[in-house]
């Protein structure tokens, strides 16, 4: 059994893939800050007309006091919640990002390294004419002449002693 075939444009759909997953994740972001703006506006508005009837209906001041009290109250009442979903949609959105920068480094790695397994039959993949250099110079050594065996040992090795 030979080792699977692997499309050089599965990279290329790999990346448009996380592209367009990313502008689908800033798209429902926009759109739920964008909600959340529609609420600060009518937060505001609201405001607006509370002190605008306190102004006309009060009789005296204590009256236009109490009225701007309730007002001022409902006022950061309503933002305080707004910043609490405003929080939320941010850390949801945060994970969505950090979900689809995880995918994406993900599927790149198995597209680059997927290339390089062993098949099945046990056969390495490395090119015919690289057998053909041990063949061509089979003197060759691979350290100088006098060095320790140790220095031309793989790094692993070296620490496996």
């Amino acid at each position: 059994m030979s080792a699977p075939f692997i499309d050089p444009f599965d990279l290329g759909r790999n990346n448009l893939r996380f592209a367009l997953h990313l502008l689908t994740v800033a798209g429902e972001y926009r759109q739920q800050m964008c909600g959340l703006e529609e609420k600060r506006i009518e937060r505001d508005l609201d405001a607006i007309h509370r002190e605008r009837d306190a102004l006309a209906n009060a009789k005296d001041i204590n009256e236009l006091a109490s009225a701007s009290q309730d007002a001022l109250r409902n006022y950061l009442q309503k933002t305080a919640n707004l910043w609490q979903e405003a929080a939320g949609v941010t850390m949801r959105n945060q994970g969505a990002w950090g979900e689809a920068v995880s995918d994406a480094i993900r599927n790149w790695q198995s597209m680059w390294t997927g290339g390089f397994q062993r098949p099945s039959s046990g056969l390495t993949t490395a090119p015919v004419w690289l057998g053909g250099f041990g063949a061509a110079f089979p003197n060759v050594q691979t350290s100088p002449p006098g060095a320790h065996p140790a220095a031309a040992a793989p790094v692993s090795d070296r620490h496996a002693a």
